[in-house]
Formats: C-alpha cells, structure tokens, sequence
C-alpha cells in the first residue's frame, strides 16, 4: 500500500520514510448506538447504530544513508504534518489500485530521535472525526449544480456549464456510488433569502435564517458541520458572524447526507429575486478501506 501525509510520501525511497508494519484502524470503525433500561417491563433498548471516530496508528520508519538526509526527511514530515494546524489529508491506494482518501487530524506529531542518528520508529497518530473514507480515483470527485426552486412548480438552472432545465424538470440526480452515506460540501453564491436545501430522497431539510446580498458565498460543510463565509473566518468553532448574526446559530433542521445510490436534491429561497447559485460537490463513500 502507498500513502501520503498532505502529499507527503509515506512509502517513498527518495523521502527515506517508510511503513513497516500494518496500518491500524481503516477496517470498519468502531460502533455506537444508545441503550437503555426498559421502564416498567422487562429488556432494554438499542437506539440507531453510529459510526464512531476513527482512529488511525501508521507505523512510520526513517531510515536514512546520511544524517543530512534524516534530518531533512524528519523536518520534511513534520512540516507535512503541521502545515495546516495539524489537519491533514490521508491518502492511500490499496494494492489493487482503488484509491481512498481521508480527512485527519494529527493527535500526536512527535517524530523522537534515537542511538542511531539516521534512523526511528515511531506511530504517526491519526484521527478522522468523519469516519467515511471517501473515493479519491481520479475523476470521482464530483460538483454539479443545485437547482433553485422557483414558485409554481418551476426549475431554473443556476449554472453555465452544459446542464439545461425547463420548468417542471427535476433537479440533477447526485450518485453515491459507495456503501455508506457520503456528506457533501454545498455552496450558496449571491443573494439569498433564508435558504432550504432539501435531500428529497432522505427527508432531511437544512435551513438557514439569514440573508445574503449579491457576493455573499456560503459553504455548508455537512461532515464537520461546519458553515462558514468564503473567507473562512470563523468566530466560535462551528459558526461565523454575517451582518452581525451568526450563521451557524441561524440554522435549523439537518445536516445533510447522500445515501448509497441517487439522491435528489433541491434549494429553496424565500424571494423570487434572490440571484443564488447553488452548487454540490461530494465524493462516494466507504466504511473500510
């Protein structure tokens, strides 16, 4: 298996770091449901089964033939590991061919120094708050147009590239061709009036009380549960301020999903003259490597 740490190479003989052993926890990830006590009768309860984070062990290796060449791989991993604030992007292709990619974080960056001035081992740490690992084969990252409802039963489309809608056509069909619910990324562009983004296929509705003017974008990030202005500025974990308000506090209603197979989505405003473009991008999804 090859891999890459912010497209730093994991299995590579010109960065000299190298896997030595099996990568831990790209199985299934660990499950959780609630329980609890039946009142009055006898038995318990399960409530619907979760996937839980995933915690991710890769067993790293700096074996170099110079000590200037340890000291650059080490510096090298380290400021792959910690350009971004220690969030990282896990990609793998199996020995089949079928890449993955991950979302990480770094739990433990400590890369120690032995006897041996041109080698150590030690576990590269990783955690995924978004347990799904997602198809990274080259063209499977997918952006297509959200298509804005308009009153009477009509569509519009949003978008300029070869997609064309008449009224009382459906919004574009958006696949995940995985085994698990995949989040997508949506982004909202221009004016908007309490935005709807509904997924007809699983019921689930998100909706934003605010509104934009004409070069306001917003990014819906269903994985982290994240919504945040184009500039990225966030004021408290999950949430940003626009005129004075926070948008996270705003929403209601779900985060969003793409269940296994075609899913129908659609975005609704509140005034016929708001200029929104919407637009979905998602990756299909997997329980296992």
């Amino acid at each position: 298996m090859r891999a890459w740490i912010n497209d730093f190479p994991l299995n590579d003989l010109d960065t000299a770091v190298f896997i030595h052993d099996r990568i831990e926890g790209l199985s299934v990830p660990a499950i959780r449901r609630p329980t609890g006590k039946n009142m009055g009768q006898n038995g318990a309860w399960h409530g619907k089964a979760l996937f839980d984070s995933r915690n991710i062990g890769i067993p790293v290796t700096i074996g170099a033939r110079s000590i200037p060449e340890f000291e650059t791989a080490r510096d090298g991993l380290l400021e792959a590991l910690l350009e971004r604030d220690g969030e990282v992007t896990l990609r793998l292709i199996r020995n089949d061919g079928a890449a993955r990619i991950l979302y990480c974080y770094v739990r433990d960056p400590d890369i120690p120094y032995g006897p041996n001035p041109v080698y150590t081992q030690f576990s590269l740490e990783l955690v995924a708050d978004n347990p799904i690992i997602y198809d990274d084969t080259p063209g499977a990252s997918f952006t297509t147009a959200l298509v804005k409802r308009k009153g009477g039963g009509a569509y519009t489309s949003p978008a300029t590239f070869p997609l064309v809608f008449s009224p009382g056509v459906t919004t574009p069909v958006v696949v995940n061709s995985g085994t698990v619910e995949a989040y997508p990324v949506i982004k909202l562009t221009g004016s908007m009036t309490s935005p709807t983004i509904r997924n007809n296929t699983t019921s689930e509705v998100i909706s934003l009380g605010l509104n934009t003017g004409p070069s306001d974008v917003v990014l819906i990030n269903n994985a982290p549960h994240d919504i945040v202005m184009d500039n990225g500025i966030k004021l408290a974990p999950h949430s940003v301020m626009l005129n004075g308000y926070s948008i996270y506090g705003s929403k209601s209603g779900d985060w969003i999903t793409l269940t296994r197979g075609a899913n129908d989505l659609e975005l609704l405003t509140g005034s016929t003259s708001d200029s929104v473009v919407g637009e979905v991008s998602w990756r299909s999804g997997y329980q296992s490597i």
